[in-house]
């Protein structure tokens, strides 16, 4: 005859949401705008950083809030565009901080990106309240930051909750710009 009760037996179990990947895109710098920073990146100031990372096969670090010491994700696409430095990245859930980053993301309480560079080539702003056009610059790394000194440098796009896409990046920025507006009390 067989024991036909029911047997616990004391395990942990963790059930994980496949359907979070990680994954996100945006715009880590936008051409033509002044930032924060007096500074304006022009068309081509990353072609010399993304011919070079083709050729080693090394990317730019994916940073926390430019922290050097806390890396939380890889990048799987850099290059530029007519409206900018587009990105496409994958945040290590497998990480504290990844899993805290990708919380804040899908839920929009954090969205901005922001680039470590060194400025190789740049002239002076002479209009615009602009302290320098930077021509050229190479690429340290891009980081998810609360606040991005370039206003338009934004992720757009979150696996599992994208609430805008658009295939012009300015339609997509106006579209996220009119939805805060309308959000607001």
């Amino acid at each position: 005859m067989h024991d036909t009760s029911l047997r616990r037996i004391p395990a942990p179990l963790e059930i994980k949401n496949f359907s979070q990947t990680g994954e996100f895109q945006g715009y880590a710098s936008v051409f033509d705008v002044i930032d924060h920073d007096g500074d304006i990146l022009l068309r081509g100031a990353f072609l010399r950083t993304l011919k070079e990372m083709e050729q080693s096969g090394k990317r730019p670090k994916l940073l926390w809030q430019h922290d050097a010491t806390r890396p939380i994700g890889i990048w799987q696409e850099i290059r530029e565009d007519s409206y900018g430095l587009f990105v496409r990245g994958k945040i290590l859930l497998d990480l504290e901080k990844g899993r805290e980053a990708y919380t804040l993301l899908k839920n929009k309480a954090l969205e901005g990106l922001s680039i470590g560079f060194i400025p190789m080539k740049s002239r002076p702003a002479t209009a615009f309240h602009a302290k320098r056009f930077l021509e050229e610059v190479a690429l340290l790394e891009i980081s998810l930051v609360t606040f991005a000194a370039n206003p338009l440098a934004n992720v757009t796009v979150c696996k599992g909750k994208s609430a805008f896409r658009a295939e012009d990046p300015l339609i997509e920025t106006a579209l996220r710009r009119l939805a805060r507006f309308l959000q607001t009390p």
